[in-house]
């Protein structure tokens, strides 16, 4: 009998505990024994483990890195309830310097990270708890030598299959300017058969706005766009579907800004399709306007968007809801806070200030743990 496993402990049971351990603990319990190792290497048991991670409410962190990574740059994660420091972890990539860096999006503690210089990205999938990665190889032929801001990424999980997909929209050129025609390329990764699948599109009536989404919401990743032909132009929603993949039209809530130059975030919002309209803070409007938060409460039910909050703040740039309800902005200093929208209170974070920061909600994980990297 194996010394370290009492013959009076079921195996479920020490499923059932280990379940409630954080990944720290599991990844030293790895050397106890054989069985304990396939265990917490098991793909189920990952997918649980997530499962239960995601439903702690001390398991909740805010992850946050510079976009202008330096030599000694690091991932830090904050803990969400007390606003403190949790953990620094140092890049584990070589050849960051100079590039640009976004945090794609992040599900269950794995992060899709792009690294950008001006004709070329590389992407990770990487999990900090483990500290492991894996690049990502997309195919380049049939791809003309432009610039980065002809080509647009999104990072989803799609929950019935236990998938991670990377897709990425290569702007082409126009096929017709006047009626707004262009030509696309969608490209989507799979974790689970570590391959790019191209998708056929035909000729598409809209632009992409945002050059990264992680907004992953009913198995579909979601960025700003407009649609509409040079006279009359339209600000809509673009759902990739994980599963079909196929691409499909949300409208945006049907409200009245007197700010022309309003600006919106979409996000996820206690697990909805949400979007906050704001007016940022510059020179022609002054600071603490009403700033709205609208929620589709039935997904693809475009009537079903509410208004749930008004805040009056004045933000230059909206980074990231959070789970208690709050969601981060910069200030006209660049300083970052919270706002938490029941309460309207407003907490500053001591964080250090690189350049612009990424934001995204965190929580530690074993995915990855059961993947070959190769």
């Amino acid at each position: 009998m194996n010394p370290y496993q009492s013959k009076h402990v079921p195996i479920e049971l020490i499923n059932t505990i280990l379940l409630f351990l954080p990944t720290k603990t599991l990844v030293r319990f790895l050397c106890v024994c054989k069985t304990w190792r396939d265990l917490i290497q098991n793909p189920v048991f990952i997918k649980n483990h997530s499962w239960h991670r995601a439903n702690s409410i001390d398991n909740s962190y805010i992850l946050y890195a510079p976009e202008r990574p330096l030599p000694n740059s690091t991932f830090r994660i904050l803990c969400e309830k007390k606003l403190e420091l949790f953990q620094e972890i140092a890049f584990p990539f070589d050849s960051v310097v100079s590039t640009r860096l976004r945090i794609v999006g992040s599900f269950n503690g794995l992060l899709c990270l792009a690294f950008m210089n001006h004709y070329e990205t590389t992407i990770y999938l990487y999990n900090p708890s483990i500290r492991k990665h894996k690049m990502i190889h997309f195919p380049i032929h049939g791809i003309p030598r432009i610039n980065q801001g002809n080509f647009s990424f999104g990072f989803g999980y799609h929950d019935q299959t236990n998938d991670y997909k990377v897709v990425r929209t290569v702007f082409l050129g126009w096929e017709d300017v006047v009626t707004n025609k262009i030509k696309y390329r969608v490209e989507v990764y799979s974790l689970n058969t570590n391959s790019c699948r191209i998708i056929e599109l035909k000729i598409l009536s809209w632009g992409i706005l945002d050059v990264t989404s992680g907004v992953c919401v009913n198995d579909s990743v979601h960025w700003r766009a407009i649609r509409g032909n040079s006279y009359e132009r339209e600000f809509i929603i673009l759902a990739f579907h994980l599963e079909r993949e196929v691409f499909e039209e949300i409208s945006m809530p049907n409200y009245v800004i007197d700010n022309p130059n309003f600006s919106e975030y979409i996000g996820v919002f206690k697990e909805k399709l949400s979007v906050f309209v704001f007016n940022p803070l510059n020179y022609n409007h002054p600071p603490w306007e009403q700033n709205d938060l609208w929620v589709m409460t039935e997904y693809g039910d475009e009537s079903s968007w509410t208004k749930m909050y008004s805040i009056r703040l004045g933000a230059t740039h909206a980074c990231n809801f959070t789970k208690n309800d709050q969601i981060i902005l910069e200030d006209e200093e660049m300083d970052v806070f919270l706002c938490h929208f029941e309460t309207n209170h407003i907490a500053y974070l001591d964080i250090k200030k690189e350049y612009q920061m990424n934001f995204v909600s965190y929580m530690d994980s074993l995915v990855l743990l059961d993947r070959d990297m190769n």
